[in-house]
């Protein structure tokens, strides 16, 4: 009996090569290339010390994506079952994330120093910020004690430059004493690089509830016990107030408030004036203009100021002080302090002027804070 072929015609006629074709086969190499640039690209990265860490995991974490969909997208595993399927993702899942942590540990630059705790740092800030002073009498090419304006400040724990007295109050603790010292130490190496022939002495310190700074004294003033100042208590820990407590003192031992009263018209004007120099020398000390506040003053002290960040420290320093060295009583009864201020300091400006310019400079300046 004979069979009959439950094939087509067609097939019938077709060679056995042709009806079996193997799979369509795609090279490995157009699979892998992608993870192998990362992985070499983040070698180059660590490699290269000048990168960030998350630059490294980036590159990590692309590489790890890019193996992770190579690896599920295999025959193998795309014909599985749902559930095997699915079985086979978490595997393959957690053997990348397990190769990517090694990778990262591994890419990771094992020499970083470890950073200190907050009190190892907070003691490093403490000692960068307070140096040891060096000693005064050191041997040659040793480092010298630092110095404002090329005078020499006290070595810590060593004699103060100024002779301070405070009276006993409960708020010149140890620290504050010293604090206090220091910046009036340094207000003073300040003035007197200036040009200023200031006294070693102030009266006793000491303090009182309120804002306002009090100074007495005795007519005559034979010693420096003879006059008292009080500062607010409020002052006492801030350091441009504690350069005002000496500022207003010396400036009005200066300019003779501590003697009998001057003459009628020029009286009232003094004590603005020792508050102006007062004003403008802890500003130029300070860098910035510490007394742009309402009061008799602002107008000129302002003026100085613009004098100063156009003309320079040096210069308008030097002004302020032939104000004051050049000093001489007016021939008329000054209408104002403005007025009073303003012909002392033009008259020191043509003692240090040259030629003209400096002079024609600061007149512009005046001209224009009056607005003219």
């Amino acid at each position: 009996m004979g069979m009959v072929s439950q094939g087509s015609p067609e097939s019938d006629n077709q060679p056995l090569l042709a009806r079996v074709r193997p799979p369509k086969r795609t090279s490995a190499i157009h699979r892998w290339w992608g993870p192998v640039v990362f992985y070499l690209i983040a070698s180059v990265l660590n490699l290269s010390g000048k990168q960030s860490l998350v630059a490294v995991e980036i590159a990590l974490g692309i590489c790890a994506v890019w193996t992770w969909l190579a690896i599920v997208t295999l025959h193998w595993v795309s014909s599985m079952s749902l559930p095997k399927k699915l079985g086979a993702w978490i595997i393959v899942a957690l053997a990348v994330s397990g190769a990517l942590w090694n990778s990262v540990r591994f890419f990771t630059p094992q020499d970083q120093p470890k950073l200190p705790p907050a009190v190892e740092i907070a003691r490093e800030v403490a000692k960068l910020v307070s140096p040891k002073q060096p000693d005064v009498t050191s041997a040659p090419g040793q480092a010298a004690p630092p110095a404002v304006n090329g005078v020499r400040l006290p070595k810590k724990n060593q004699p103060h430059l100024l002779d301070l007295t405070f009276k006993n109050s409960p708020l010149f603790t140890p620290g504050r004493r010293e604090r206090i010292s220091m910046e009036m130490d340094e207000f003073y190496t300040y003035l007197t690089a200036v040009g200023f022939d200031l006294p070693k002495q102030i009266p006793p310190l000491g303090t009182h509830p309120g804002n306002a700074i009090t100074m007495v004294w005795t007519f005559p003033l034979d010693s420096i016990y003879d006059a008292q100042i009080s500062i607010p208590e409020g002052w006492i820990d801030k350091p441009d107030d504690i350069r005002n407590v000496y500022a207003m003192w010396v400036f009005r031992r200066l300019f003779g408030l501590l003697q009998p009263l001057e003459p009628a018209g020029r009286q009232q004007f003094i004590e603005p004036m020792a508050s102006l120099f007062s004003c403008y020398y802890r500003s130029s000390f300070a860098s910035h203009n510490v007394c742009d506040h309402d009061w008799v003053g602002r107008s000129w002290n302002n003026i100085l100021w613009e004098i100063r960040t156009k003309k320079g420290k040096d210069f308008t320093d030097s002004v302020v002080f032939y104000t004051y060295k050049a000093w001489k009583p007016s021939s008329k009864p000054p209408e104002s302090f403005d007025d009073f201020f303003g012909l002392h300091f033009l008259h020191a400006v043509w003692v240090k002027d040259n030629r003209g310019q400096d002079l024609q400079d600061v007149e512009k300046i005046i001209l224009h804070a009056h607005g003219r």
